[in-house]
């Protein structure tokens, strides 16, 4: 699982420089190639509002600058490191995706 996201994006912004140097779009390959290979697939999630809504309760709350690193939600009190909180958030999409295309039992 990875975020599907906007490399062009990121390759013209203030981060360029750094963004190259970690050739973020070669290991995106090599990890599609290696799941491929392995019978797998790589699942690309919307990285959007993953560290601003509340793995907890589902609450938005809202931007925070990268400097935040950690927050707490304003609704339920939760408090959140931002990185773990966004994974958080991909596993429940992953989870609902699997959910998705799980077969029906007829009953």
């Amino acid at each position: 699982m990875i975020e599907a996201l906007n490399l062009k994006g990121l390759a013209s912004g203030f981060l360029a420089k750094s963004f190259h140097d970690v050739a973020i779009g070669k290991l995106q390959q090599l990890l599609e190639y290696k799941a491929g290979y392995a019978g797998k697939q790589v699942l690309k999630v919307d990285p959007r509002y993953t560290t601003q809504d509340c793995s907890s309760c589902g609450y938005r709350d809202g931007k925070k600058p990268l400097s935040v690193r950690t927050w707490t939600c304003s609704r339920c009190k939760a408090t959140h490191d931002r990185d773990i909180n966004a994974n958080y958030k991909h596993i429940g999409t992953v989870r609902a995706i699997k959910r998705r295309h799980e077969p029906r039992e007829r009953g």
